[in-house]
């Protein structure tokens, strides 16, 4: 039953992301998890026991869903129940996650522990403002866990998601902060999360408000780094720094984060395991909130000695932004010899 579980949503999943042409795709901004990159996420879970009360925010075929339901099937004698909620607008989804949770309860029922499953067709974001957000006056739905692979779109300013997510004092730019940031508010206290997320909201002004309210809610256990921006979407042909992250609804810091990062021959293999220190992922002191992850030794040595500088860059004159200016867009501009019009172009491997 377990291997029926995780080959189904596999096999429905390749099939049904190649019925989505590019501008769905777009417009969704959501690309299903491979296999193994959900078995590895359901793996991070600290405490499967008692009653549990799963959240998939953005669900599509059921994958992670799944992944998650085979590792308490793993687990069964320390689970009593379990009740799975998973959210998805896509209709072309529908059907087959429906028969994914049927599977998913059954098996968890063949072991004994009672399970049922809901189906909310519907954008994540939407249901939360309807009905005056039944699921934050009512402590009884709060979710012990939340596994979630978020769709990654920008949000317009003038959108309707926008609108919506300011009335909850919800301030961001991209999709995928908003619903871990909704995630994050209906955990249970102790409830844990699990996500799938692009890099990008560890530093930048744009997403200061996002960690602010993560970093004061939920305590970070474990960042999973990969080796390759195309590795774990390469199906779809997504290029993007993605990283996962395993977090505790709770106000109390743990003294060290782990971080990991997998081999790029294998998608869910772990080849180095680190326990850094917190402080030196997240300083306390700075209200900025960055988060600095430190894959090997040889950055945290390069942060060492950057700390050590007298000076900022603003204090310096200097400005860094990264993106506008790359050399395969602008190639009418590049010229082989300096003179007074020009300016170099600098690449990272120019900086030792």
């Amino acid at each position: 039953m377990i291997s029926h579980i995780t080959i189904i949503t596999d096999i429905i999943g390749v099939n049904l992301s190649a019925k989505l042409n590019l501008i769905q795709r777009s417009e969704l901004g959501q690309f299903l998890t491979p296999a193994t990159v959900a078995k590895f996420m359901a793996g991070q879970f600290n405490n499967l026991s008692g009653h549990i009360s799963l959240l998939d925010p953005g669900a599509g075929v059921g994958t992670l869903t799944a992944a998650f339901v085979v590792q308490q099937l793993l687990n069964s004698h320390q689970v009593e129940s379990c009740f799975l909620t998973a959210y998805e607008i896509e209709s072309t989804f529908i059907s087959s996650l429906e028969k994914c949770l049927i599977e998913c309860c059954r098996a968890l029922e063949n072991k004994g522990i009672k399970a049922d499953y809901s189906v909310k067709q519907e954008s994540f974001i939407n249901s939360l403002t309807a009905n005056n957000l039944p699921l934050f006056n009512n402590a009884s739905q709060n979710f012990t866990h939340a596994i979630i692979n978020p769709p990654y779109k920008k949000i317009n300013s003038q959108s309707i998601e926008r609108n919506q997510l300011s009335k909850l004092g919800i301030e961001t730019v991209n999709l995928y902060s908003a619903y871990v940031w909704l995630t994050m508010l209906q955990l249970a206290e102790h409830g844990e999360m699990v996500a799938i997320t692009p890099r990008s909201f560890c530093n930048g002004a744009y997403f200061r408000p996002f960690r602010q309210a993560f970093l004061q809610k939920m305590s970070l256990q474990k960042i999973h780094v990969f080796d390759s921006r195309d590795l774990v979407f390469s199906e779809d042909d997504v290029i993007q720094e993605n990283i996962i992250l395993h977090a505790i609804k709770t106000e109390y810091q743990d003294n060290y984060i782990q971080i990991s990062i997998n081999s790029e021959i294998e998608l869910d293999q772990v080849s180095e395991i680190r326990l850094v220190p917190y402080h030196q992922i997240i300083e306390k002191d700075n209200p900025e909130n960055f988060i600095h992850i430190i894959t090997n030794y040889l950055e945290d040595t390069l942060k060492v000695q950057m700390d050590k500088f007298p000076s900022s860059l603003e204090e310096l004159g200097l400005e860094i932004s990264t993106g506008p200016v790359v050399d395969f867009r602008l190639k009418s501009a590049l010229r082989n010899f300096l003179n007074d019009q020009t300016v170099p172009l600098i690449y990272p491997e120019s900086i030792k």
